[in-house]
């Protein structure tokens, strides 16, 4: 099982979304700085939890923790998730497998960041488009980590090939697929091959 959803992240009051989300994610998302990044994390969980009922999955359940990392885990055997945020939009995914999601808007990026985070051969692909195509070799690239549950140093470690619509990568046990997206948008699933 595979489900990723987007949503777009309101401008206005999120009062009923605070009202239905698990009280620990809701404390770790009080405690962060901004309120923008208040809003994009709560539209993210919210998205989240809507999943988890539609699966017949109560939220309050489940006992959120962290890797060293920070990625988010719980106690619910068999089920993961990942979420995601970027620009109007809030991204999550559940899986049977372990998985990782990323969303990102479209936006021109510096040649340092291209050579920090690109292998040679995804270098001469983003030639064609660079903004573009980096926002979705990134989307891809950061799926990956969520995934793996790694920090984001390792982000030049995976290389990613868009070849006749498919997304080849180096990492041999996961799968990347680009799922439907908003327009100025990129996004991708990374999860476990199943063994």
């Amino acid at each position: 099982m595979i489900r990723f959803q987007y949503l777009y992240i309101p401008a206005q009051d999120t009062g009923l979304m605070r009202s239905s989300i698990h009280p620990e994610r809701l404390s770790r998302i009080d405690s962060l700085r901004h309120p923008s990044r208040q809003k994009e994390s709560l539209t993210a969980q919210f998205l989240l939890e809507k999943m988890m009922r539609e699966e017949g999955i109560d939220p309050l359940s489940v006992h959120y923790a962290y890797n060293p990392n920070g990625k988010p885990l719980w106690d619910l055997p068999g089920i993961h998730f990942s979420l995601s945020h970027s620009g109007e939009y809030a991204a999550a995914v559940l899986s049977s497998t372990q998985v990782g999601t990323d969303i990102q808007i479209h936006r021109s990026v510096s040649p340092g960041v291209i050579r920090r985070i690109c292998t040679q051969k995804e270098t001469e692909w983003l030639e064609a488009d660079p903004a573009h195509r980096f926002t979705d070799l990134f989307a891809c690239k950061e799926a990956w980590i969520k995934c793996m549950g790694t920090g984001l140093s390792n982000m030049k470690d995976l290389e990613v090939i868009f070849a006749d619509n498919e997304t080849i990568c180096s990492a041999q046990n996961v799968k990347l697929f680009i799922p439907e997206k908003p327009a100025g948008y990129s996004a991708a699933v990374c999860t476990l091959k199943n063994r």
